[in-house]
């Protein structure tokens, strides 16, 4: 009788054999003329990107477990650097062990929220499609409705709706004859090599900055088509325009990186940088996901970030900015718990999703700070210098601070707000303690504060039980 782990590891070893480059070469593997991926199949064993069973055969038509696939990628894109993972069902013994730190590394594979990224799991169609979109760095945002092409489309979750018409639309995953997708179906070998085939025909022209130094025009525009790579501390890009996406690499480590007269039309990810900050002077940029802990971002002159979307903690400054500066700032659910997020600035929107945030505005006016039902045990600490013009929280929060609120909405209990807002609205179920006002020279009160005209602003609202609101003389 074969044990479970005696299995897994000769599977595993199997596997291992089958898809890897070295090793042991066996027969050219035997594929059907007539089959749909003949070619590529054939092109691929040439190239020795895949090999065959060691009966000579190819199989085309079996499925495909999540850590092959991640094997296929990593070998076709040249995918080689590892960052530490922590799954717990990768194991450092494991043969895919090594594939999976890759997949972690570029940021097509992020696990489960239960810890997990299921290996062994056979890969479906709709998996595939959004690991194949994080690779291309391609754009979602239009690409959900047009899904519904699909006579399935109601059978494609949102999770992977925006990936497959992406995918569609390029010609990388195609629908069945009968005009549906089937997206929980697993996807095969044949298809896999196939995907994998269109999508490294589809990549972008890459540009590559790996040395310190100053590149651009010192006048006019020069066009950089495709994406660009930044992999070096001390790199000042100017007067360019990108059409693909930019990347700050996290080869810049806690270094600096300067962007003048710089507009991105695609997204800027930035995993590099320090407290010596990434500055935005005079830039255009549709869209920036960070995910480096602690770097500094500095938008100044005239540039315009609409949204600024935060997988980690974060310092974000305007300075001397004649433009919008950032519009949006989204805390993303994938922040790590206890980060630390510091705005400096004049911000139009800022939304917190994340878990136990702690967001410090240290100067500067947000005109609307929303705490989403998401978030749980999240902090806002405001400066005396900080203003919130409207805080909402579909959350419980604590607001510390010496700073100023006008209008709070208040939809749920649980919150300590100490600098008192001026203006107070509250759900039916929600009721709250006042105290003073800020800018009120008056002491704090738990009535319905008589002549006092600023406790009069939210009288109907005390005595409460679960929010309170707290203030000082």
């Amino acid at each position: 009788m074969i044990t479970k782990n005696r299995f897994a590891f000769i599977i595993g070893l199997t596997l291992s054999l089958i898809i890897a480059v070295g090793g042991l070469s066996f027969a050219q593997p035997q594929t059907r003329e007539n089959h749909w991926a003949g070619k590529q199949i054939g092109d691929w064993v040439t190239k020795g990107l895949i090999k065959g069973y060691p009966d000579g055969t190819f199989k085309p038509d079996n499925s495909i477990t999540r850590a092959e696939f991640m094997s296929l990628v990593n070998r076709s894109f040249g995918f080689v650097e590892v960052v530490h993972i922590e799954f717990s069902d990768v194991s450092p013994t494991d043969w895919f062990a090594g594939e999976v730190a890759k997949a972690a590394s570029v940021g097509y594979i992020t696990g489960y929220k239960d810890g997990t990224v299921r290996p062994n799991k056979m890969i479906s169609r709709q998996e595939a499609a959004v690991m194949v979109t994080r690779i291309l760095k391609l754009d979602l945002s239009t690409a959900s409705s047009q899904a519904s092409n699909f006579k399935d489309a109601n059978e494609i979750p949102s999770w992977s709706k925006g990936a497959v018409h992406a995918l569609a639309t390029k010609g990388i995953m195609n629908g069945y004859p009968d005009g549906s997708f089937q997206p929980g179906t697993l996807i095969s070998r044949a298809e896999a090599v196939a995907i994998l085939d269109r999508s490294i025909a589809a990549q972008v022209k890459t540009v590559n900055y790996d040395k310190a130094g100053t590149y651009g025009p010192q006048s006019g525009t020069e066009n950089l088509e495709g994406n660009v790579f930044i992999r070096a501390t001390g790199v000042t890009l100017q007067n360019m325009k990108i059409t693909g996406n930019l990347f700050l690499a996290e080869n810049i480590g806690t270094g600096n990186v300067t962007l003048k007269n710089v507009t991105v039309l695609g997204e800027t990810i930035i995993k590099g940088g320090g407290a010596n900050s990434i500055v935005f002077e005079n830039c255009t940029l549709p869209g920036i996901t960070v995910n480096k802990e602690g770097v500094r971002i500095v938008a100044s002159g005239n540039t315009f970030i609409k949204i600024a979307r935060l997988e980690s903690g974060a310092v974000l400054v305007e300075t001397t900015t004649t433009g919008p500066g950032f519009e949006t700032v989204t805390v993303s659910e994938a922040v790590p718990q206890g980060s630390k997020i510091i705005l400096n600035g004049n911000f139009n929107n800022v939304v917190i999703d994340g878990d136990d945030v702690n967001l410090e505005v240290t100067g500067g006016t947000v005109e609307k700070l929303e705490v989403t039902d998401k978030s749980t045990g999240s902090k806002i600490n405001l400066s005396s210098s900080a203003k919130l013009t409207t805080l909402v929280l579909n959350a419980a929060v604590t607001v510390t601070g010496a700073g100023s609120i006008d209008t709070a909405i208040i939809n749920v209990s649980g919150s300590t707000i100490k600098p008192v807002p001026l203006h107070v609205e509250k759900a039916d179920n929600v009721t709250v303690t006042i105290g003073t006002p800020a800018g009120s020279d008056t002491g704090s009160g738990t009535g319905s504060g008589g002549g006092n005209a600023p406790l009069n602003l939210v009288g109907a609202y005390l005595a409460a039980t679960g929010v309170s609101i707290e203030g000082s003389n």
